[in-house]
C-alpha cells in the first residue's frame, strides 16, 4: 500500500518536512532545534492552514522520524 497516495491530505501538510526524507534511508528530524529557533525569531510556521497542524507536531514531540520513501515527495505547493 502507497501510503503518501492513500493518505495524501495528510503528508501534504507536513510537505515540508516529508522532502527532507531520502528513498533509501530514514531521516530523523530534530523538532526541538526547530522549536528553539521559532521561539529565538530565526524561522517563522506558515500561515496558510497548515500552521496549526505542524506548530502542534512540533510543540509536541521532540524528533520526527521519517520512514524511506517509496516515491519522491514533490516540492511544489499544489
Amino acid at each position: 500500500m502507497n501510503y503518501l497516495q492513500q493518505y495524501a491530505w495528510y503528508y501534504k501538510r507536513l510537505r515540508d518536512l516529508m522532502v527532507l526524507g531520502k528513498r533509501d534511508e530514514w531521516t530523523i528530524i530534530d523538532l526541538i532545534a526547530i522549536c528553539d529557533d521559532i521561539q529565538n525569531g530565526h524561522l517563522a510556521l506558515p500561515r496558510d492552514g497548515d500552521y496549526h497542524r505542524i506548530k502542534s507536531l512540533i510543540d509536541g514531540y521532540d524528533y520526527q522520524l521519517i520512514l524511506p520513501l517509496d516515491t519522491a515527495v514533490t516540492t511544489n505547493k499544489n
